[in-house]
């Protein structure tokens, strides 16, 4: 996602060498560009040319929130580190990188039916939000939701009016990338989860039931053949026959029964 990368010389330090700036817009590979005219602006001001004012002010590296690149007409993020000789500021070396890049990567990620991923800086601004354009977060700099620069992992929610729940990640640039999913999509998986465990539940009870009653048919129909022969030998009829002939006890019960039977009469 680079479109630049260059090295600006303080004009109060050199006024003949200048640096260096390559550009690369349309994907075929950089080219030198003519380096920015910074002798137009007052490099003291940190409002403007942000890029080399910034790091000039703080004297350490700094990634920009997103601005429009001089002369290229590019909303660009930057990172710039200050360059010292003999600790005495020379100038500035950095790259750009196309927003549209951040914005692509951060619109890929989704979750549930309407979770999606934002960006903010360590203020809390937002950087990148796929649900705001780019004039509404140039023009306000809105900020999180309240909670939403907690320490915690997890962190609980309210936005629009929606309870929402977001994990987020430290990015190397102080930034952070949250990811965030309303509560009730959430829950719905859970419940979608309990439902279908009491819908296996209740048909695994059906079937033991329905096993439950043919194994006792098994049992209790030979038992009731041979409750009703024995009042037939006990009234003198002595030519029951038994038909059930298991290899379980009742099946062992039944040919005793028979033999005995047969004894008698």
């Amino acid at each position: 996602g680079i479109v630049t990368y260059y090295y600006r010389i303080d004009p109060s330090v050199s006024e003949s060498e200048k640096g260096f700036w390559y550009v690369n817009l349309d994907g075929k590979g950089f080219e030198e560009h003519e380096v920015t005219d910074i002798t137009q602006y007052d490099t003291e001001n940190t409002s403007a040319l942000v890029w080399f004012t910034v790091p000039k002010a703080t004297g350490r590296p700094v990634w920009l929130p997103p601005y429009i690149t001089d002369n290229l007409d590019v909303r660009v993020i930057s990172y710039n580190e200050p360059i010292y000789y003999d600790g005495t500021f020379v100038g500035v070396v950095g790259i750009e990188i196309d927003y549209s890049t951040m914005a692509d990567v951060v619109d890929s990620i989704t979750l549930f039916d309407s979770g999606y991923a934002f960006i903010n800086d360590k203020e809390g601004t937002i950087v990148y939000h796929p649900k705001m354009s780019i004039e509404e977060l140039s023009e306000n700099h809105p900020k999180v939701p309240e909670g939403l620069l907690s320490e915690d992992k997890f962190i609980h929610y309210n936005y629009d009016g929606v309870e929402k729940k977001a994990v987020w990640l430290p990015l190397s640039n102080g930034m952070r990338l949250n990811v965030t999913v309303p509560v009730s999509e959430i829950d719905s998986l859970w419940r979608d989860w309990v439902e279908e465990i009491v819908v296996l539940f209740v048909l695994l009870l059906i079937i033991f039931l329905i096993l439950t009653m043919h194994l006792s048919d098994r049992i209790t129909e030979p038992l009731r053949k041979l409750t009703e022969a024995a009042k037939q030998i006990d009234e003198g009829n002595y030519d029951v026959k038994l038909d059930y002939n298991g290899e379980d006890e009742i099946g062992i019960l039944t040919r005793t029964f028979s033999q005995v039977t047969s004894h008698l009469k």
